[in-house]
């Protein structure tokens, strides 16, 4: 017996429907006397019997197998989603039973959108077959996909949703009958010592359990199914949920100075005018500090978009069988930047633009065509829109507005993303993420190595290709698999389970415009986009199935094929020459999944063969007609060659025409043909067989106009005819339901050249089935009609390749002490989430920085979203982390003569050293030179990044006039060029003796900032300025004098004879005039550059 039967007794009504479970006594039930009273009023249950049907002793083994539940252990397990489908299996017998005529939708409530996924995948396997229109419901979706649950789904089918706790409170389906409710949900959990937050999987609380039940039965008697033991719902799961807010503490950094009137406090601090500003914003306070640095840096307008849009929902779209192309259209948001940021800000700019210039008209219809078009969500541009007004109005309220007027500082086109991302830097302090020499670069000898030669710039592979296979055989599904990632490529073997894609390299990314704006869909560096798509596609998890054969059928047809092995394959052939006779028929290509069709000839119910009825097809068809039976075009035949194409005669209702016919075998004075644009076979006499006259006429020489096709998912019924035959009955009912109509093919896969499809004819077959409803293909007539039953479609083998992989996929480690262990995972919905290391010959550190931050439950993986990329400039890591950090100790060099690095944070106990906030703590390392100067520099820039908005004690606001402002901006502009417009040579990566730890520098060696007076610091100072540590001469005094002399010499303020001598460069001149030369060469100007800075 089905084990589901047993739990639906068809001649019992219950309130109590028992799924066996692992617990004592077994049970998954909703309890009427826990519901309350007002839930009892919209029927959440049907009131029958008090009955709870209890497991037989043959049904001991069933329930047993089921995995047990545990309270520290939330989560699915795949049986569980094995029972959820059957049971929404049995709802049509439930149904019948109670003569309800009418398909219940169905509400599973699950805890997040990958669980939805999974069981989204296991219903969709059946979901025509069920007839099942299946409905995914989540915060990420988009609006249109949200609003789609409550239209109605089409006739004869039943509507299931699969839905987060959203559908909770949220909103209301009306046609709601059942509830599945696995009793799990997902909170927002922030750790107190870290500040990272994260989704964790928890059990849901009785309250939310019965909130969801409300959701059934407001049209009709509803149930509702708990996936979960009874004892354990009872015993096990919390009255309530703890309130977020207690759950996720305040953020701790940014709006309070480290103290109180001077002194130092661990839990407290005086409020700064960034703490005033992010207390009057509703913003998160490193978005308020995004729009207090764009103020400094005067991209103010720049920064309060992009803090709106990463405050709200996210404006871009994903619809859920669309991810790739929502990628590929987030790329050309952020046009090149690497920048999720950046993204939103061209996005949200080129709508308001738009919008503004009156381009989407009066009635909105283009603006939401335009948004669909372009994966943008409407109603969070709208929302993005409504936040940018309300925090412009309340930075004008607090005195801070876009500066304006003569000598303000104006960004070209070229430094304007750069600036973004530094401030982005700034604000997001310290969620960086870093690749360098110690750790996560890649190996470019190693990446050549695993594509044996192989370009890795432009080429993937996959895994898991059966070694006893040809895979030239598949290369064409293999490319298929991968046409969304690029259409030139090539895919090759080399007789491991490997196979390598290589992609060719388009000429110039191309733009995509609209209206005046225009985007690059493109990651800049040496990788092609193609790779980028590929790998995407296995992030996605999108399979690459196979479908295989035998493998020596797969040899012989390989053969058949004319392919050529790999050189290193275990199998090998000779390579035949091409016969240009064999011609094969148009086949629906994988993407196409509805054809129009005829039949053309019958061979049994479930195998025809079929005619297109795409208008090229009808016209082709017709041309071949009017060549073939036009006297002129045909010629006698002495001696037919089997597999060549002639015009061969067919009569039908008395009369003859030639049509195209392969033949197939010689029999003197016959041949049997087949006529490849019918499907039929027959014998012809071959002094009646026609040579065409023009063969190569694009008519006669188009592919064959029919395809052999068989019905997909049946077989013919065993009980109708023991042999697996079909009925004469049968065939004479299928001949008459299909003759003379047309049809439409709903393509279940083309393997071998044979089209598996479903069946509906275009005109209606006017036929009921038992239950009364309209059947619309003749796969479901011939099952209805018991000529047929219900099959698995069969291969001979099936495979999924793993990957694609690239040898160039880059990791980041994150450089602070709490998450410098643990595995980052950058969210797959952010233009960074494929990271491929651009330049795997250059060592120095690339930077990403994120705008949040979160953790899994167990601690040991960190996910980065809304990321920003860091150009690769070299220095610009290390200069961002001594620019931002609040403070930092300098690590030398153990000779004393070079900085080597420096930790960052907020400090440490001057006289214990015990740090302020460990965690967040950065040892960080330098690889390119840093000098004294650089920190005078970074001193002066960070000076005039605090008077910007310096309060003091007494005062809300600044008292900071439009022209303060516009000099302060000048200077910052003045500071940070003269940082990143110097030389930078490499060195050593040298790590600390002893990493985080503090007050590590001899107090003698540390050089006050504030010395000689050059600058005033006040102790409210947002940015303090950092001390440095002296450090050692290295420079060989006999190379300074040498290079004051030759400069000398050249000038002619000295007269030399003999050999000159360039000890910097170990290089002696004749004269004078070889020796200018020398001095205005790159190599010697860098090699002096060099000399100057130590």
């Amino acid at each position: 017996m089905d084990l589901l039967d047993d739990f639906f007794n068809l001649n019992k009504k219950f309130e109590r429907v028992v799924v066996p479970g692992s617990q004592t006594g077994g049970r998954i039930m909703v309890d009427p006397d826990s519901v309350p009273d007002d839930y009892r009023r919209h029927k959440v249950v049907s009131k029958g019997t008090d009955y709870v049907k209890e497991f037989r002793e043959e049904d001991e083994r069933l329930w047993r197998e089921l995995p047990e539940i545990k309270i520290d252990e939330p989560g699915i397990s795949p049986k569980t989603y094995e029972i959820a489908f059957k049971l929404i299996s049995q709802f049509d017998n439930l149904e019948r039973s109670s003569e309800v005529f009418v398909k219940g939708a169905v509400l599973v409530f699950l805890p997040g959108i990958q669980e939805i996924e999974e069981l989204f995948n296991l219903l969709a396997t059946k979901s025509s077959q069920n007839k099942w229109w299946v409905r995914p419901l989540h915060s990420t979706i988009t609006t249109d996909e949200q609003e789609s649950v409550f239209s109605r789904p089409p006739s004869g089918y039943r509507k299931i949703i699969l839905s987060t706790n959203i559908a909770e409170s949220s909103l209301t389906v009306p046609d709601i009958v059942y509830v599945i409710d696995f009793c799990l949900t997902k909170h927002l959990i922030c750790d107190p010592a870290t500040n990272f937050s994260s989704l964790q999987v928890a059990w849901a609380s009785k309250t939310s359990c019965i909130q969801r039940a409300g959701r059934a039965g407001r049209v009709q008697e509803g149930r509702v199914y708990r996936l979960v033991p009874a004892t354990f719902y009872n015993e096990c799961l919390a009255d309530d949920q703890i309130p977020e807010i207690l759950r996720c503490p305040l953020d701790r950094a940014g709006a309070l100075l480290p103290t109180v009137n001077g002194l130092y406090k661990r839990d407290d601090g005086d409020l700064t005018f960034l703490g005033t500003v992010m207390a009057k914003l509703p913003v998160d306070i490193h978005v308020a500090k995004l729009i207090m640095l764009g103020h400094v840096f005067n991209v103010l307008e720049e920064c309060i978009i992009i803090g709106a849009a990463l405050s709200l929902k996210s404006m871009f779209s994903s619809p859920f069988q669309e991810r790739m192309a929502a990628y590929d259209s987030k790329l050309m948001w952020a046009d090149s930047s690497c920048s999720d940021s950046i993204a939103f800000l061209n996005a949200f700019n080129v709508w308001r633009s738009s919008k503004e210039r009156g381009m989407f008209g009066p009635n909105g219809q283009k603006e939401e065509s335009w948004a669909r078009r372009y994966y943008l969500q409407l109603r969070a541009l709208r929302e993005t829109a409504t936040l940018v007004r309300e925090l412009r109005e309340r930075l004008e309220r607090m005195g801070i507005t876009e500066t304006k007027g003569y000598g303000r500082v104006s960004w070209s086109r070229e430094e304007s993303p750069l600036i973004l991302k530094i401030v982005m830097a700034g604000a997001f302090y310290p969620h960086y993420f870093v690749r360098g020499s110690n750790g996560g670069q890649v190996d470019e000898k190693e990446a050549v190595r695993q594509l044996v030669g192989r370009d890795p710039f432009s080429t993937v592979f996959l895994q898991s290709l059966p070694m006893d296979q040809p895979g030239e055989l598949y290369a064409k599904t293999i490319k298929r698999a991968l046409g969304e990632c690029g259409r030139n490529m090539k895919v090759s073997f080399d007789g491991t389970s490997k196979v390598y894609i290589q992609f060719g390299r388009p000429a110039t990314a191309t733009a995509k415009t609209k209206t005046d704006f225009k985007f690059i869909p493109d990651i800049p560096g040496k990788v092609c986009m193609p790779v980028y798509k590929a790998v995407k596609l296995r992030q996605l998890k999108i399979p690459i199935v196979l479908h295989l054969m035998p493998a020596r059928n797969a040899m012989e047809r390989a053969r058949e094929l004319n392919l050529q092995p790999a050189q290193d394959s275990p199998w090998r052939w000779e390579r035949k020459k091409e016969d240009s006779s064999v011609m094969k028929p148009s086949l629906p290509s994988v993407n196409t999944h509805i054809i129009s069709l005829s039949i053309s000839y019958i061979i049994d119910p479930g195998h025809f063969w079929a005619q297109s009825l795409e208008p090229d097809a009808i016209e082709t068809l017709s041309e071949i007609s009017r060549k073939l039976n036009t006297v002129d075009e045909l010629l006698p035949v002495r001696a037919p060659k089997i597999g060549k194409i002639y015009a061969a005669p067919f009569t039908e209702h008395g009369s003859t025409y030639y049509y195209r016919a392969r033949v197939n075998s010689i029999r003197p004075p016959k041949v049997q043909v087949l006529f490849i644009d019918y499907g039929n076979s027959s014998e012809v006499d071959i002094i009646d067989l026609r040579e065409i006259r023009d063969a190569t006429d694009p008519s006669t020489s188009a592919p064959p106009q029919a395809f052999e096709c068989v019905l997909s998912e049946l077989r013919p019924s065993l009980i109708n005819n023991p042999r697996g035959g079909w009925s004469d009955t049968a065939k004479q009912d299928f001949s008459s339901k299909v003759g003379n109509y047309l049809f439409y093919g709903k393509i279940y896969s083309v393997v071998h050249g044979v089209v598996s499809l479903e069946l509906i004819r275009q005109l209606p077959l006017n036929v009921k089935n038992k239950k009364g409803e309209e059947i619309k293909s003749i796969n479901e007539y011939l099952i209805d009609k018991g000529y047929a039953e219900p099959a698995e479609e069969s291969y001979l083998s099936r495979v999924i390749l793993k990957g694609p992989f690239s040898p160039l996929e880059m990791k980041v480690y994150n450089i602070t002490q709490v998450g410098l262990s643990r595995v980052v995972q950058i969210e797959w919905n952010s233009v960074n989430s494929v990271l491929l290391d651009t330049d795997p010959q250059d060592p120095h550190e690339r930077l990403l920085v994120a705008a949040c931050v979160g953790e899994n439950p167990d601690h040991d993986r960190l996910t980065v979203r809304n990321t920003t990329l860091m150009p690769n400039i070299h220095g610009l890591s290390s200069l961002i982390y001594l620019v931002f950090a609040p403070t930092i100790e300098l690590r030398r060099s153990p000779d004393g003569t070079t900085y080597t690095g420096a930790l960052c944070g907020l400090g440490a106990d001057p006289q214990t050293g015990v740090s302020y906030f460990p965690d967040h703590d950065m040892e960080v390392t330098f690889d390119t030179v840093i000098t004294l100067q650089d920190i005078k520099n970074i001193n002066r820039l960070r000076y005039w990044m605090t008077i910007s908005f310096y309060t003091d004690a007494d005062q809300e606001y600044p008292s900071c006039a439009t022209s303060d402002m516009i000099q302060c901006q000048g200077k910052v502009k003045e500071f940070l060029f003269k940082l990143l417009n110097v030389p930078r040579p490499s060195q050593e990566v040298q790590l600390f003796h002893r990493p985080f730890k503090w007050n590590q520098v001899r107090k003698d060696l540390l050089l006050n900032p504030l010395a000689g007076g050059a600058v005033h610091e006040n102790a409210r100072a947002v940015f303090r300025l950092h001390w440095a540590v002296y450090l050692e001469s290295k420079v060989d005094t006999s190379l300074v004098e040498n290079v004051k002399f030759l400069h000398e010499v050249a000038e002619g303020k000295v007269t030399y004879s003999g050999d000159i001598d360039c000890k910097l460069c170990n290089i002696a001149f004749a004269n004078a005039r070889l020796l200018r030369i020398h001095l205005l060469s790159s190599h010697h100007v860098e090699k002096e550059k060099e000399l100057v800075s130590r």
